[in-house]
């Protein structure tokens, strides 16, 4: 099994586990800390919780290039350019604020994230609204 897939299959254990911001644990976790559980018994992750709820000033993007290094793609995002295993990073408004796991999915390709207002992990499709959203992919 590649690294890749561990990932995806230790983020999918934790669909269904609940939203808390910081959270790093099976019983609570947020989009930051999802990626650090699923990645970290595969490589090495550099892990912090000293960030607001909105981690604008480029704090998603420096733990992003800390623990993958730069971006493989930015900008607009074609569904053939993502791979399982692929982390996202999303902007909504201003500033980039959430990361995902892309995974393999009966539709095709999906993403893997605490939602906040889900208030749960969640696994589905990647649709076109989401898509539009990614604006970093890391390897």
């Amino acid at each position: 099994m590649t690294p890749e897939q561990q990932a995806v299959d230790n983020a999918r254990a934790l669909v269904g586990v609940r939203w808390r911001h910081q959270g790093r644990t099976p019983w609570g976790v947020d989009c930051a800390g999802l990626v650090a559980l699923a990645y970290a018994p595969v490589r090495d992750v550099v892990d912090r919780t000293d960030y607001g709820r909105t981690p604008h000033n480029g704090e998603l993007e420096a733990m992003l290039r800390a623990n993958f290094g730069e971006p493989v793609l930015t900008g607009p995002v074609a569904l053939a350019d993502l791979r399982p295993g692929d982390v996202v990073l999303m902007r909504w408004v201003d500033a980039p604020q959430h990361v995902a796991l892309v995974c393999d999915h009966p539709d095709g390709l999906g993403l893997i994230h605490a939602h906040a207002p889900s208030r749960r992990v969640v696994e589905h499709g990647i649709s076109p609204d989401w898509l539009a959203a990614i604006c970093e992919v890391y390897r």
